[in-house]
């Protein structure tokens, strides 16, 4: 994470998944949608920060969760004031999203 800005900033960084299959659980918490990291700070001018969110997935042995998807998303929200929808504070608001699918094999 970065800020690109010529002066400092505010910057919401959170990471989460969505759409985890019921039974399933990701660093042993369940539910459909799980936030697992949530940072907000300060950042100055061209500052980088790295966050570092081990992910450990486990699910029951249940042949229909095979192929059911889940999603991996990363937003970055300029002041930190959007969250969790998408920011609208950036002359480039569609660079703060990643999302990342996942499937059950």
């Amino acid at each position: 994470m970065s800020n690109q800005s010529a002066h400092s900033d505010t910057i919401r960084t959170a990471y989460r998944i969505i759409g985890l299959p019921a039974g399933c659980a990701v660093n042993g918490q369940s539910g459909g949608s799980l936030v697992l990291l949530d940072n907000t700070s300060s950042y100055t001018a061209g500052q980088k920060k790295t966050f570092s969110v081990p992910v450990a997935y486990s699910c029951p042995l249940d042949t229909s969760l095979i192929g059911s998807a889940l999603q991996l998303r990363l937003d970055v929200d300029h002041l930190g004031d959007d969250y969790p929808n998408p920011d609208n504070d950036d002359s480039m608001p569609a660079n703060n999203t990643r999302i990342k699918s996942k499937f059950i094999n």
